[in-house]
């Protein structure tokens, strides 16, 4: 297994209650490849530097600082890095506002792994 990865099922769904109401958080992880990242050396949190990837403290994961500069977008990606619990080389492919008000759907790569989040509910900042 892939630097000590485990993938203990195909999905996994998680509902997160929040304080200021109720948030709903779907985890996916997929056996498909994801078209993320790619080659290079990794740092010591799994991030491929040479791709433009760094790790972003404020969010747990991977990410290009350049991509993650919306407030909304960040925050989006963060409740989504948390949904998946600590991984090292987790890295924000993309992450897509939908047409609902505090809806994003966020793509993650791990090590070549797929994870996608969903959420629903959160308000996010006006």
């Amino acid at each position: 297994m892939d630097k000590g990865i485990i993938w203990a099922s195909a999905a996994l769904a998680i509902i997160v209650l929040a304080a200021a109401g109720c948030l709903g958080v779907a985890v996916e992880e997929l056996d498909e490849p994801v078209d993320g990242p790619k080659g290079g050396q990794r740092d010591g949190n799994g991030c491929l530097g040479p791709a433009g990837y760094s790790y972003q403290e404020d969010i747990g994961a991977c990410g290009r600082s350049w991509e993650l500069t919306d407030p909304d977008i960040k925050k989006a990606a963060k409740i989504a890095a948390d949904a998946t619990g600590p991984k090292e080389g987790l890295t924000v492919v993309s992450v897509i506002a939908k047409e609902c008000t505090g809806c994003y759907d966020v793509e993650f790569d791990i090590y070549g792994k797929r994870v996608d989040v969903s959420i629903e509910g959160w308000e996010p900042a006006l």
